[in-house]
């Protein structure tokens, strides 16, 4: 996600300033499954759920004759047992041939099956674990824990489709379901659908107003959506419920940051940071607000300490790329988002920047090629539509670049450039039209 700094009204606006978001760095933090033994009700929680699956050791299933001989002597609630104990302390491959086990002994035992199955995912064996919670499904099809952790497993695979599709499959069983409204909302918000995650997030908090993790990712889509001080609240609202982790003091520094409050931005990273000096996104942080307050060597040499923590951190190599570029050291700043394409070609702010310098440097054909890979993998950038423009109008193709800009309006009706741009080329064609005839 960029935040721009205007250049010039009617060229280029310079994508500056791209932050590592919690989204951007680990997208699979919707699935983290959870299997544990509640021995006063003998059941089973699974995936941020507090609600607790049904167990079922009791005999359904008729009993083979063929086993791994050295669970044969265990009785089966002991080898339950066995196998949560296993999954707690991580030796998931003994926890997957005890579940087992106990599947061929009690084939209907839904607890092992979908204990099976939530270590299954943990292994990455995702396509059997989708098989376990589909069969699981197929013997208690009203189970909502089931569907919800069924739509995890596709997540994890990256079938987003059949992934909501389970997540509503749980919610039509238990509109109040919590978790999976909020898992819902995560995936949404990998989309980038931003109101709907939202109104999730805030579905899920109605069963558990309380819920610090619940109020923090609500406070993270609000930011997306442009709508900081309502951040700001739910930030607040889950540091009063417990969280005082530096995630949520990041992202009460980039909603401050979103508003302009940059001394506020600025007081609180310096306290990660004063905590935490080798917290590499907070030192990248750092750099940004010191480029937004215009202290830019004071940003290249925060920035230079983030890359020697990690060399490879792709935020901090695209920011340091900025501050050479307001540094007047623009060599060195193509020559760092040339690396940073190097390792991470579906990196589109490196090549929206880089292309922002040939265009200056009058290279329109290269420009070209920077603006078309930033929109390969970005394609609703508003800003590398209005700049994809400029640039073909250079290259004499003003059809095109009225494409463009049309495009970037109807992504980003604010984008004023974009308007601009559009009535000057059409108010030129006209008055060329007229001296034609």
């Amino acid at each position: 996600m960029k935040n721009i700094a205007s250049l010039l009204m009617t060229s280029f606006a310079f994508a500056s300033f791209a932050t590592a978001s919690a989204w951007a760095q680990a997208e699979t933090a919707v699935a983290q499954d959870k299997t544990e033994n509640n021995t006063e009700d003998n059941t089973v929680s699974v995936l941020h759920t507090a609600t607790p699956l049904e167990s079922a050791l009791d005999g359904k299933g008729s009993a083979t004759t063929e086993g791994d001989t050295k669970y044969v002597a265990v009785p089966t609630d002991q080898l339950m047992s066995d196998a949560l104990f296993a999954v707690r302390t991580g030796y998931l491959d003994e926890a997957v041939g005890q579940f087992r086990e106990v599947l061929r002994r009690l084939p209907n035992n839904l607890m092992a099956r979908n204990n099976l199955a939530v270590c299954l995912k943990k292994q990455g064996q995702l396509d059997e674990s989708i098989k376990q919670f589909k069969d699981a499904i197929q013997d208690e099809p009203t189970k909502a824990e089931l569907h919800n952790n069924l739509a995890t497993a596709y997540m994890a695979k990256g079938d987003l489709a059949q992934a909501m599709k389970s997540f509503y499959d749980a919610l039509t069983l238990r509109s109040d379901y919590s978790e999976a409204h909020y898992n819902l909302g995560h995936l949404l918000f990998l989309q980038k659908d931003y109101g709907s995650a939202i109104t999730e997030y805030q579905e899920a908090l109605k069963s558990k107003p309380e819920s610090a993790q619940y109020s923090r990712y609500l406070g993270e889509a609000l930011a997306a959506a442009g709508r900081s001080d309502d951040a700001m609240n739910e930030y607040r609202a889950a540091a009063k419920h417990g969280d005082n982790s530096d995630e949520l003091k990041l992202c009460m520094v980039k909603a401050y940051k979103q508003v302009g409050e940059l001394g506020k931005a600025k007081m609180l990273i310096d306290q990660i940071v004063s905590g935490n000096p080798r917290n590499v996104e907070a030192i990248n942080e750092l750099g940004v607000i010191l480029m937004k307050m215009d202290h830019f060597p004071e940003a290249e040499y925060a920035l230079k300490r983030s890359l020697e923590l990690d060399p490879g951190f792709p935020q901090a190599l695209n920011n340091i790329g900025i501050a050479y570029y307001h540094l007047h050291r623009s060599d060195d700043a193509v020559a760092t988002w040339r690396k940073l394409i190097e390792t991470r070609p579906d990196y589109p702010e490196a090549h929206y920047n880089l292309g922002t310098v040939l265009f200056e440097s009058g290279q329109f054909k290269k420009a070209e090629d920077e603006f078309n890979a930033c929109l390969k993998y970005s394609p609703n950038d508003a800003f590398a539509h209005n700049n994809l423009g400029l640039v073909m109008l250079r290259l004499d193709q003003k059809s095109d670049a009225i494409g463009q800009w049309r495009k970037a309006i109807e992504l980003n009706p604010d984008l004023s450039q974009a308007f601009i741009n559009l009535g000057k080329a059409l108010s030129e064609r006209s008055t060329a039209s007229i001296r034609f005839q």
